[in-house]
């Protein structure tokens, strides 16, 4: 998916000084997207098998995938818009599965 999308957009990464080497297109993060729906995965996982300290297991999950979305513009390979389209596009996947897992284990 994200792929396809980097190809519609076609936006440029940003010219200013990197970090680091990278090619391809730039929107959306895939990086951030990537760990928003699997950190998400993880933390609803775990969530649906303990009782106390849910809030804990997904401000964790989320504080690391703020993380690497500010690193990717740390590192100067993504604009700001690219890392929230990330979010977006990974939040919208997870809610995806997500929906689709709750209803195999209602059958």
């Amino acid at each position: 998916m994200n792929e396809m999308i980097k190809e519609m957009v076609k936006r440029e990464r940003p010219d200013f000084d990197r970090l680091t080497d990278i090619s391809g297109y730039s929107f959306p993060s895939g990086h951030t997207m990537n760990s928003t729906a699997v950190y998400g995965l993880i933390a609803y996982l775990i969530s649906t098998r303990i009782k106390k300290g849910k809030w804990v297991v997904f401000a964790v999950s989320s504080i690391l995938c703020l993380l690497i979305g500010l690193s990717r513009i740390y590192l100067g390979v993504h604009y700001l818009t690219d890392v929230l389209a990330g979010f977006a596009v990974g939040l919208c996947w997870l809610m995806f599965i997500l929906t689709i897992s709750e209803k195999v284990r209602q059958k």
